[in-house]
């Protein structure tokens, strides 16, 4: 349900009459909806339990997409710019980014299942292809017609205020997601607008995405390993040391990413540069769920709960930082980077946004070697999330007994 929204709705309000700029504003807003209501889910989901949250933000999300639908084909979206029209159609988005921002609450209930992040890549893979064939689906069917919440929430926003772990992987995704949202955004409206290509050719593009991300999904746990055995990490934010090499290699990728679709001529070229996304996506998202994660142990840990995998001991905070996290990137980022990047499309062309994330990317490699390795630790760890998780253990109990 999401991935066809997610990658033709903005297209199918463009072809109502918003322009790119109309439809930029209309994300920021709608996502910033998600910064009120994402905590609220992630506290029902570590409150009342993540499977009755899911089942009721499916029906809230089809409820809200029904809506939108009216909305639009009422007759009001017909204006395109009239600031009514606007406006009627975002308070319609925000009822559905209202539903859609319960997936930190999924991602909560598989990490707990599979007892931490160390499956997550594996699992993650299968959403993944079936994001990316939904999307192929979509564009081909588009072508073819034509209280405890409440102390759980204050915990929470407790450890993001104090840990600096937590505060460093939010601000990393938040500039990483901003730098992404060109490829998210832009490179829709790219394919159709600059060279007239299909809905399908759409769907092509994420599927592309998809399935050269799915061996970094599955295989994440041995390279990672790879990436970060016999390389010295930085202790500066203590629970994220692996996490500043890993980074390292996805902005680098990302910047190689942005700096050829920059130069593309033809869709086949942009097409082609498809194929850096997924990976780059992957291995920035597995290590950030993994540092969360750790993040999350470590506070089970010091508050005296299990660890043995049981989703009713081991999950307390697990789904409200989660939330933070998607906040963080598809939310903050992605929503502001989303509203920036369609500005700068209507004015300079795409060429010019996918530039400009270049150059985020390469400031963001750049200071993950001059910031996070400063201090350097020799590190070889066998899991990723286990070897954050004993990090923060250990900088919890010198602070405790400082």
């Amino acid at each position: 349900m999401t991935a066809p929204w997610n990658r033709f709705a903005p297209l199918w309000l463009g072809s109502r009459g918003y322009s790119v700029t109309s439809l930029g504003a209309m994300r920021g807003i709608s996502t910033l909806t998600k910064v009120f209501v994402q905590p609220i889910w992630a506290a029902c989901g570590d409150t009342y339990g993540e499977r009755a949250t899911l089942l009721v933000s499916i029906l809230f999300s089809s409820f809200a997409l029904f809506l939108v639908r009216y909305v639009v084909l009422s007759g009001d979206g017909d204006g395109g710019e009239e600031m009514h029209a606007v406006y009627a159609v975002s308070l319609a988005r925000m009822f559905r980014s209202s539903a859609s921002a319960v997936s930190p609450v999924n991602d909560a209930l598989v990490l707990a299942v599979l007892n931490g992040a160390s499956a997550y890549g594996g699992s993650r893979m299968f959403g993944s292809l079936a994001w990316g064939a939904s999307s192929l689906a979509a564009g081909v069917l588009i072508d073819c017609p034509t209280a405890t919440a409440s102390s759980t929430m204050k915990d929470g926003f407790k450890l993001l205020w104090s840990n600096r772990s937590l505060q460093a992987v939010l601000a990393i995704e938040f500039i990483f997601s901003f730098a992404m949202a060109t490829a998210d955004v832009i490179v829709p409206f790219q394919f159709e607008q600059q060279f007239q290509t299909t809905r399908a050719t759409n769907g092509i593009a994420a599927m592309i995405s998809i399935v050269c991300g799915i061996p970094f999904f599955s295989f994440f746990g041995p390279i990672s390993k790879a990436l970060t055995s016999n390389r010295r990490g930085s202790t500066v934010t203590s629970g994220v040391t692996d996490f500043a090499p890993i980074l390292q290699y996805s902005a680098l990728i990302g910047a190689l990413r942005f700096a050829l679709s920059s130069q593309a001529s033809t869709p086949f070229m942009l097409l082609a540069t498809q194929a850096l996304h997924g990976p780059t996506f992957a291995i920035n998202w597995c290590a950030s769920v993994a540092a969360v994660d750790g993040i999350a142990r470590g506070y089970s840990d010091k508050s005296g709960l299990a660890l043995d995998g049981d989703m009713n001991d081991s999950q307390e905070v697990r789904g409200t930082l989660l939330s933070m996290l998607t906040l963080a990137y598809y939310s903050l980022g992605n929503g502001l980077g989303g509203f920036v990047m369609s500005n700068l499309y209507d004015n300079h062309g795409p060429g010019s946004c996918h530039i400009a994330s270049c150059g985020i990317m390469l400031l963001l490699a750049y200071g993950s070697t001059s910031h996070f390795l400063k201090r350097q630790l020799m590190t070889s760890p066998k899991r990723f999330g286990d070897y954050v998780s004993s990090l923060i253990v250990a900088e919890q109990g010198t602070q405790g007994a400082v």
